[in-house]
């Protein structure tokens, strides 16, 4: 019997849960630095904040438009107490994606390293590439 999804399908649920993390945190952390009064210069890091926000909210689209076009649906996306779980349907099939904290953490701070870095978009192909 053949899969009911297809690894290329799966691998965009995760980027798809993470993302919208890793904003959220990146807007936290650019209003903490621009407040804080800590930093003398704040504005570079303001700016490369607001880069790393401004792709991963662009990569955060596609990967909705890619899910849309494969017949994907995530909902129901809820924290627990070991970490994250998420509802999704694709063509038909129910299913159910979950994360532990810990992972869910690693994943973040690779992609926050990248999208900082201006390497977002590498990180992200590696983590939607379907494994061997």
């Amino acid at each position: 019997m053949p899969p009911l999804i297809s690894s290329e399908d799966y691998v965009l649920i995760q980027p798809y849960i993470v993302l919208p993390f890793i904003i959220s945190a990146l807007e936290r952390d650019r209003k903490v630095i621009a407040e804080s009064g800590v930093i003398r210069t704040p504005y570079p890091y303001i700016l490369a904040i607001d880069d790393a926000i401004k792709q991963a909210r662009a990569d955060l689209y596609e990967i909705k438009q890619e899910c849309r076009k494969r017949g994907i649906k995530v909902f129901d996306t809820e924290r627990n107490k070991y970490g994250i779980a998420a509802r999704y349907m694709c063509r038909g099939y129910h299913g159910v994606f979950e994360m532990l904290d810990d992972y869910l953490t690693a994943q973040a701070s690779v992609l926050m390293h990248g999208y900082i870095g201006g390497r977002g978009a590498e990180v992200l192909a590696d983590m939607k590439r379907p494994p061997d």
